[in-house]
């Protein structure tokens, strides 16, 4: 989780620099189980495993990110269960110089990609520093398979959604786990 953090650090200290997802190009990931595609700009940053739990990290060229992490079943979390966690997370481990503020609300989304529907959970919250706000948006999907559940949980500061939407909607529409 503390990796998390850093990242929304420098996510906030690069607002502002975010370039268009490359969805015309698209790189596939497939490594152990996992297999998605993403745009060419953007990289899988890190792929490990911590207390039998693998996080995945995919990154664009600014400051958004996908963060996967998968879970032995045994192990796992309802989807509301996980995001707020992950929300207790994001408030505990923020570096004291940041401020974030949020309604703790955690509203149903439903992404609707080539015909098929995805639900998830999003979550709104605003990081300031020096009275500066960039709001941001956070969406998590769950996806269960025979012996795991994966989660997977964008994140980028909302006036940069527009140009990233569709590469998160590329990864959501292309994952698959494997047992």
């Amino acid at each position: 989780m503390k990796y998390l953090n850093i990242l929304v650090l420098l996510f906030f200290i690069s607002a502002c620099s975010e370039k268009p997802a490359d969805m015309n190009n698209q790189l596939k990931y497939e490594k152990d189980g996992l297999s998605f595609s993403y745009p060419a700009n953007w990289e899988v940053t890190e792929d490990f495993v911590s207390e039998d739990v693998r996080f995945v990290f995919v990154e664009s060229p600014g400051d958004a990110i996908i963060k996967i992490e998968v879970y032995p079943t045994e192990q796992s979390f309802e989807l509301k269960e996980f995001v707020e966690l992950d929300v207790e997370a994001l408030i505990k481990e923020t570096p004291s110089i940041l401020e974030l503020d949020s309604d703790n609300e955690i509203k149903e989304v439903k992404t609707s990609i080539n015909g098929t529907e995805f639900h998830g959970l999003k979550y709104e919250f605003n990081i300031s520093v020096v009275n500066i706000d960039v709001p941001h948006v956070s969406e998590s999907y769950s996806f269960p398979s025979h012996e795991k559940v994966a989660y997977l949980t964008n994140q980028v500061a909302k006036e940069d959604h527009g140009k990233v939407n569709g590469g998160f909607k590329q990864v959501l529409a292309t994952f698959k786990i494997e047992p």
